[in-house]
């Protein structure tokens, strides 16, 4: 009896906690899904007939997406620019290689809300893509994995996402030590070639240009007027030859938020030699320069084109003729650093209207192959270039010397709209 009683007591303790904390019986279910989601890890491989592939890999509660042009075998590395895309709890980075398999773009950040978006994408694609692995005709293979072994050699960095990080830091020091090379060069020369006073008064030139947030020595990328310490243009339009990168480094150099090296702004006090910019103006920047990488095979899928010919197309015709097109052919566009229809463009590629850039969508779509479908991840789903619509509006073109006005008129003004996904 006094056994069935304290059984009793038991059961009333178990359930009286239960009832003050739900949660103790629902973390247990929570493990037991995490333990079962782990059994499911796998490596997703759907590849088209026109050569281009993607690769899912779930691995440990890691999402990784690659995405490019396959070689005949699926288990070789991708031929061709291809794009790493990796999620690891409100982690998350993006990598962009050239041909040669060499980085040439990288971003890595904590963003909650756009590792959950890709979370729900990589979901609800591999759902679809594993529903059709069966069916004939489809080359889509799904294999499961225990252990790290069970990846691919050349793919199994995609779930290593501290050694991505450490590649895409070593890229951006890559790029400053470049830049800190090419001032240490100019300062050696300029001390062999110039006697102690004219070094001194080098010196105090730059001294005074450190009070003005520029660095020690002014030193610019060969090939670019805007692309380091001050710049060397006489005038807003003079651009180097490598004027794409060249109008990024214009664009960033005017940024209407920021902080001069050395003064106080905003509450915040810039130790540094040099500019610091709102993080927009950085973001966009990086997003301009994206737009430089060019698809191999084409003249015309990138900024400006590789040829003075317009019926010269690259290897991949079709796509290049979408390009070429989208270039040449759209009747309501607004050039990088102009203004047009009451919208001044201040990014490093022109405006086009939206519906040019949907015929460019769709044009690519209906090629469908591994280079047009890059081109247009590029183009809508990374860079993410922006269009605009044309909406009539009332407006003042007469007014008396005290500002009333005595003439109207209707004109076309642009407003900007964020792509489509492709």
């Amino acid at each position: 009896m006094k056994y069935l009683d304290s059984m009793q007591k038991l059961v009333c303790a178990v359930l009286f906690l239960l009832i003050l904390n739900p949660s103790l019986g629902s973390s247990a279910q929570v493990d037991n899904e995490i333990v079962s989601t782990t059994k499911d890890d796998f490596i997703l491989t759907d590849t088209l007939s026109d050569g281009e592939i993607e690769r899912r890999i779930k691995f440990r509660g890691i999402l990784a997406l690659e995405t490019g042009v396959s070689s005949n075998d699926t288990a070789q590395p991708i031929r061709g620019p291809k794009v790493w895309q990796v999620a690891s709890g409100k982690k998350f980075i993006q990598l962009i290689y050239d041909d040669q398999s060499r980085l040439v773009d990288c971003e890595y950040m904590i963003d909650a809300e756009m590792s959950a978006e890709f979370r729900k994408r990589f979901k609800d694609e591999t759902e679809t893509f594993s529903s059709r692995a069966h069916l004939e005709g489809m080359n889509v293979t799904l294999r499961h994995l225990e252990s790290i072994v069970d990846i691919d050699d050349n793919v199994r960095d995609l779930v290593n996402y501290k050694h991505l990080r450490r590649a895409c830091k070593r890229l951006h020091k890559r790029m400053k030590s470049a830049a800190a090379g090419l001032r240490k060069s100019q300062v050696k020369s300029e001390g062999n070639s110039t006697s102690h006073d004219d070094l001194e008064r080098t010196l105090e030139r730059s001294k005074r240009a450190s009070s003005k947030s520029t660095t020690t020595f002014e030193a610019l990328m060969p090939g670019t007027k805007w692309c380091g310490s001050g710049s060397s243009a006489g005038q807003w339009q003079d651009v180097g030859s490598y004027s794409g990168a060249d109008l990024c480094c214009r664009e960033h150099d005017h940024c209407p938020f920021k902080v001069n090296g050395l003064t106080t702004n905003y509450g915040y006090f810039n130790f540094r030699l040099f500019t610091v910019s709102h993080c927009d103006c950085d973001e966009r920047v990086r997003r301009d320069a994206l737009m430089l990488v060019r698809v191999p095979g084409t003249q015309w899928c990138g900024v400006g084109s590789r040829t003075t010919n317009e019926n010269e197309l690259g290897g991949f015709q079709s796509t290049d003729r979408c390009c070429r097109i989208h270039d040449l052919h759209c009747p309501f566009f607004i050039n990088t650093l102009t203004e047009n229809y009451g919208l001044y463009n201040w990014r490093a590629y022109t405006l086009n209207h939206c519906d040019c850039d949907e015929r460019f969508r769709t044009c690519l779509k209906m090629t469908n192959t591994a280079a047009s479908n890059m081109v247009g991840k590029i183009f809508f789903n990374i860079v993410q270039t922006k269009c605009f619509v044309l909406k009539p509006e009332t407006v003042c073109s007469e007014r008396l010397w005290w500002g009333r006005c005595v003439k109207s008129e209707l004109e076309k003004r642009a407003y900007i709209r964020d792509p489509l996904k492709y």
